[in-house]
């Protein structure tokens, strides 16, 4: 087994060098990885989390989480071609940063809720989403890990098993 640190405990944005101490301390602690929260996968953000390894001398895992600007089960095709096209570039900076995956909350947005439990066309719509992005995932050698949230953070999935049948229908091996 290995241990990874999310580096959200710290920041949202872990780029700069103010945090060197801290990857520092996170290696010598002997976790072997680090989480790096990249949200807006673009620019300075971006060009820090590419440090961050060397930094630690741990591969960093990336952290990823949508918003209501790239929520991939909108109800607005423009909004879910966003939340592809942010998908792609996080897939595109984890693998120029040498990371074997990017992890977090994917299928759905953090705090933007619709006051009702999740519809049939929003999971669809999920499970729509991560069949476009999983081959583009497999293409970089990037593989897509779901997390789960409680109901305070999202609402698609909040249960192992809501999660486990998210998955079994996305059906790609880049995606689980």
């Amino acid at each position: 087994m290995k241990l990874g640190m999310n580096m959200l405990l710290w920041s949202t944005d872990v780029s700069g060098s103010e945090y060197d101490e801290t990857f520092a301390m996170l290696k010598d602690a002997g976790f072997d990885g680090v989480e790096i929260p990249i949200f807006r996968p673009r620019g300075r953000q971006v060009r820090g989390a590419r440090r961050a390894p060397r930094r630690s001398g741990a591969r960093a895992p990336r952290r990823v989480g949508a918003g209501a600007d790239d929520n991939p089960i909108s109800d607005d095709p423009a909004v879910r071609a966003e939340a592809v096209a942010a998908t792609r570039a996080n897939l595109d900076s984890a693998a120029a940063l040498g990371a074997p995956r990017i992890c977090g909350p994917l299928g759905a947005p953090l705090g933007v809720f619709s006051g009702a439990p999740p519809t049939a066309a929003e999971r669809d719509r999920a499970v729509a989403y991560l069949q476009e992005v999983a081959p583009y995932a497999e293409e970089r050698g990037v593989t897509i890990v779901l997390e789960y949230l409680n109901r305070f953070e999202m609402y698609l999935t909040n249960t192992a098993a809501d999660l486990a049948a998210l998955v079994r229908e996305v059906g790609h091996s880049h995606c689980g």
